[in-house]
């Protein structure tokens, strides 16, 4: 998996590291074919009336599309959470809709077959 982080804001630890390069294995499995490009960007908003505010920002290129996705949380973890979902929703997405245009078509190869006999 090639990974491009930037940090922006506070120094990126091992620790957080791991936890990234985690989720986007799990975001990774829904990817087939190919080797996914993945750009991170990691900062720290600064502090607000609720505590600090740290961001989160990827993006994913594969087969000639690009998947983005960026959220805001409380903590770090929380931002990659919420990143990796909608990453994985986005991927689900698209897949059902591969998955129900190649079903349209074999439906509609199967009539042209079976009208075609008679």
């Amino acid at each position: 998996m090639h990974i491009r982080i930037k940090t922006t804001g506070y120094e990126l630890s091992d620790n957080t590291r791991a936890y990234l390069e985690e989720r986007l294995a799990a975001v990774e499995k829904l990817v087939h074919g190919g080797e996914p490009i993945w750009e991170v960007e990691l900062s720290r908003e600064g502090s607000g009336a609720h505590g600090e505010l740290w961001r989160a920002e990827v993006n994913l290129a594969h087969d000639g599309e690009v998947y983005r996705a960026a959220n805001a949380a409380e903590t770090m973890h929380a931002a990659i959470d919420a990143i990796k979902d909608d990453l994985m929703h986005q991927l689900r997405k698209e897949k059902t809709k591969y998955e129900n245009s190649f079903r349209k078509g074999a439906r509609m190869v199967k009539e042209w077959l079976r009208f075609g006999e008679h």
